[in-house]
């Protein structure tokens, strides 16, 4: 877990928030943060929640040097589970929110707090959704549960009514260009990345780096090719049918 990555600019204002809960002891035994794709949500839970589990409680940051953030950074902290689907499937299962249950039953390694994260809660199934609601409904000390959704929607209207809603919104469009060129991103590239990705600046950095933005805008050429007559569909399909269906 990169505990340096959030809160970026756009976030402050919320991380202050649960911040000053957090010292009042007065945050949320659950919270729903959510917002667009791209804007970092899972970064920000990680980070704060790190810095609830940080033993230098003065600072606005984990520090990330002493031994609660080197073990939340190995993703093997006691006091701190994770919870997403499983690879290769869309739904988060019931087993899986079962052992989230077993795990705010027990008693804190640390004594301090105990942070289970959901990320892409919309994809609890009805079961599993029932079997969180049990949670929400009976809340145990100093255990808190953050839900992390970009579609609130979908998720149970009695699981929302027993969060508290934290809303990440969309920064400028200029703004997230700034923050993408002091970033080390060239103007024309950071306008490219912000337009493929809705102006979600988090998004946009993602494509970016890890390649997918040069493949992509080579279809996007392959395509353009193709409406002209100058590139036969067979040759685009036979490329693409070598890749990963996911990549596509």
């Amino acid at each position: 877990m990169d505990l340096s990555a959030a809160p970026f600019f756009w976030q402050q204002q919320q991380w202050r928030q649960m911040l000053g809960q957090f010292r009042a002891d007065r945050l949320a035994h659950a919270t729903l943060v959510w917002g667009e794709s791209g804007l970092g949500k899972t970064e920000f839970v990680s980070s704060f929640s790190a810095l609830m589990l940080c033993q230098q409680r003065a600072a606005e940051r984990a520090c990330g040097s002493y031994k609660s953030c080197l073990l939340v950074k190995n993703n093997s902290h006691p006091d701190l589970q994770l919870l997403a689907p499983e690879a290769g499937s869309k739904e988060i299962k019931i087993d899986q929110v079962r052992a989230v249950t077993g795990f705010v039953n027990r008693t804190s390694h640390a004594g301090g707090a105990k942070i289970a994260i959901i990320d892409q809660a919309h994809r609890l199934n009805n079961n599993s959704a029932n079997a969180l609601l049990k949670t929400l409904e009976e809340p145990t000390n100093h255990t808190y549960l953050f839900l992390i959704t970009n579609l609130p929607g979908r998720l149970k209207p009695t699981i929302r009514s027993r969060c508290q809603r934290i809303n990440l919104a969309l920064p400028s469009y200029d703004a997230s260009k700034d923050w993408l060129q002091d970033q080390g991103v060239g103007s024309a590239d950071a306008d490219m990345a912000l337009a493929r990705n809705g102006g979600a600046p988090v998004a946009a950095m993602n494509w970016l780096s890890s390649g997918v933005a040069t493949v992509q805008e080579k279809w996007v050429s392959e395509l353009q090719q193709w409406t002209t007559s100058s590139l036969p569909l067979d040759k685009i399909a036979s490329s693409w049918s070598k890749l990963e269906f996911q990549t596509v």
